[in-house]
Formats: C-alpha cells, structure tokens, sequence
C-alpha cells in the first residue's frame, strides 16, 4: 500500500530498507524456528535484501545527480542476487534427492555377487514381467506400467 501511494522512488527505497531490516530484527529477536540453522538462513536473506535496496538507492541517488553509475554497485547486486539463489537450488535438489533415495526410487549400485549368471537375471525377469507385483527395481525388471513418484505405486 505504501508503493502504491509514494511520492517518488527514493521514499519506496527507503520503505523498503525499513521493512527488511524490521524483519530482520524480528528474526533475531523472536527466532520464530526451532531448528537455529532456519533462523540463520532467514535473517541472512533479509540482510541480503536491505543490502540490495541500499545499492540501489546508492544508484538512484547517483542517477538523480547526473553522477557516473558503479559498476561495483551493480556487480555487487548481482553477486547478492545469485549466491543465494544458487544455495537455495542446491539445497532443493539435495533435499529432493535424499527423499527420492529414501523411497528407493533412485537405483543402488549392485554388487557383483548378486547377480551370479545369466539364468538368475532371464528367470528374474520371467517372474516379474508377466504381471506387475512390486518389486524393489520394479523399473528396472521389464515392467510396462507408466512410472510414478507416488509411493504407493
């Protein structure tokens, strides 16, 4: 609401400080997650955004005075911008991972002692391809069914 009813861009910029920084504050203070590493990985955004809008006021204000604009400034955004989006899309496919590893979705590697010949693997594969049952490598033994994520297939 306050965008919405600014009178120019510096007075949003300036909102915008304050209300990163209010956050910030509020997640040090109260440490609304259990687990303190959550707590750490918010706070650190809100100071990432505050420093982000303050190189940007820096820019605006050196637009405004027919000043020369950093490129430090903007390099420094960048950097702010995609150190945390990176962290975070590691942290999506590790998390995915280990839940698709853990529904054994995601194939071991075999010993060589668990296929012992060529016979156990063609019998194997004549028990299970006829109709589907649940196998634990249901994907791998020559099943037609569609794939899916769910457990429960």
């Amino acid at each position: 609401m306050i965008y919405a009813f600014s009178p120019n861009w510096f007075f949003q910029f300036v909102v915008q400080q304050l209300v990163c920084l209010l956050a910030l504050q509020a997640f040090i203070i109260f440490q609304p997650y259990k687990n303190k590493f959550f707590n750490f990985v918010d706070a650190s955004f809100f100071a990432i955004l505050a420093a982000i809008s303050t190189l940007s006021m820096y820019n605006y204000y050196l637009t405004k005075t027919n000043q020369k604009l950093s490129p430090w400034a903007f390099g420094i955004q960048y950097i702010l911008i995609i150190i945390p989006l990176i962290y975070a899309s590691l942290c999506c496919i590790y998390y995915l991972w280990k839940k698709l590893k853990s529904q054994n979705l995601i194939p071991r590697r075999r010993e060589e002692s668990s296929v012992t010949s060529e016979e156990d693997f063609t019998d194997n594969q004549k028990q299970y391809s006829g109709s589907y049952q649940r196998h634990p490598r249901h994907w791998l033994v020559g099943s037609s069914k569609r794939f899916s994520l769910r457990s429960g297939n």
